[in-house]
C-alpha cells in the first residue's frame, strides 16, 4: 500500500491526479494513526486534512521519494501529538470537542480499526491493525515504528497466537 516514486515526483510537481491517488492510498491509514493517538473522531478527521495540506506544502523538501511513506506518516503523527499537547493546555476545548463527537457519532459508530485492548499489549494491537486493516508490509511497519522487522514480525505472530487462544476460549 505505497504510492510509486513516480507518483511522488508528480505530486511534487503539483499533479492533481497524483494528489488524489495519494489521498486514496493514505487517508484511512492517517485517520487510524490520528485516532489511535487522539481518541477523538472529529479531531482525527481534522488531522487527516491538516496532514495532507502540510504534506502538499512540504513535498518539495522530501529528498528521497522512496522515503515518502515514512516521511508522511511521521509528519501526521507529529501533528496528532501537537494536537494532544494543545488539548492538555486547554482542557475546556477537549470537553467541547468530545461532546460534539458523541452527538455526531451516533450509536453505530465504529472506528476503522480492531480494538483488542485488554487482550493484546498496545504495540501488538497496533501492529495487527497496521497489518490487517491497512495492509502494510512488515517492512513498512518496521520503518514506521522504528523497530526492526524481526520485532514487528514476532509481535504480529505473538498477537495472532493470543487471539487464537482467546477465540478458542470463546472470548472473541
Amino acid at each position: 500500500m505505497k504510492i510509486s516514486t513516480e507518483t511522488v515526483r508528480r505530486l511534487s510537481a503539483g499533479d492533481e491526479d497524483a494528489f488524489n491517488e495519494t489521498y486514496y492510498t493514505y487517508a484511512r491509514l492517517i485517520h487510524y494513526l490520528a485516532y489511535t493517538l487522539v481518541k477523538d473522531r472529529g479531531a482525527a478527521e481534522d488531522l487527516v486534512q491538516e496532514a495532507f495540506v502540510k504534506m502538499y506544502e512540504n513535498i518539495g523538501k522530501l529528498s528521497d521519494p522512496n522515503r515518502f511513506q515514512a516521511w508522511f506518516i511521521t509528519m501526521a503523527e507529529r501533528l496528532a501529538l501537537d494536537h494532544l499537547r494543545q488539548m492538555k493546555r486547554d482542557p475546556t476545548q477537549n470537553a467541547v470537542e468530545l461532546t460534539a463527537e458523541l452527538v455526531d457519532a451516533g450509536p453505530d459508530y465504529v472506528p476503522e480499526r480492531f480494538d483488542f485492548n485488554g487482550i493484546l499489549p498496545p504495540f501488538e494491537n497496533h501492529v495487527v491493525n497496521l497489518k490487517i486493516v491497512h495492509r502494510m508490509t512488515f517492512r513498512d511497519i518496521a520503518d514506521m515504528t522504528g523497530k526492526t522487522m524481526s520485532v514487528v514480525t514476532k509481535a504480529y505472530y505473538d498477537a495472532v497466537e493470543k487471539l487464537k487462544k482467546q477465540y478458542r476460549k470463546g472470548a472473541l
